[in-house]
């Protein structure tokens, strides 16, 4: 079977049954119609649409990934300076109170401890970490504190090695 160009109302061939491009002498594909290489004529459409769209994607997922890291250091902050008040309230030692701190912190991670009067039977236990983010952002500094009330009594016993 082969195409036969349609007849025009006026007795020639219908130039739009080609789909000719005027000034060109090639015929276009329309929508939906196949190259001759085998594949549609919005298939470049798509790839330069891709091109577009996968940095902003990768643009995306690295703020998440930054993101998820601010808010995992926000919780191990609140969790530290806790731990910190907690063994603040319970002994009357800065020093107990900043190592409870960095035994709640992974080894090695950086922090500044600080334990504080929070009034005359208070204590507060302020933690700031220092989060690195990806590829050259500057890194972000993450604060909790927590406040705890001073336990009268004996202190308790030192645990450790």
């Amino acid at each position: 079977m082969t195409s036969q160009p349609e007849p025009s109302a006026r007795g020639g061939a219908n130039p739009t049954a080609s789909h000719a491009q005027p000034g060109t002498g090639r015929a276009s594909t329309g929508p939906g119609r196949r190259c001759a290489r085998g594949g549609t004529a919005q298939g470049g459409a798509v790839t330069v649409e891709l091109v577009g769209i996968i940095p902003l994607l990768v643009a995306v997922t690295l703020a998440m990934v930054g993101l998820i890291a601010v808010a995992r250091d926000e919780l191990l902050a609140q969790g530290a300076a806790r731990e910190g008040a907690r063994e603040a309230a319970l002994a009357a030692d800065d020093a107990r109170a900043a190592a409870a701190v960095r035994a709640v912190l992974p080894p090695g991670r950086a922090a500044r401890v600080a334990v504080l009067p929070a009034g005359p039977d208070r204590v507060r236990v302020s933690v700031s970490l220092e989060t690195r983010l990806l590829f050259g952002v500057p890194p972000v500094e993450v604060r909790a504190e927590a406040v705890a009330l001073r336990e009268s009594g004996p202190s308790p016993p030192e645990v450790g090695p």
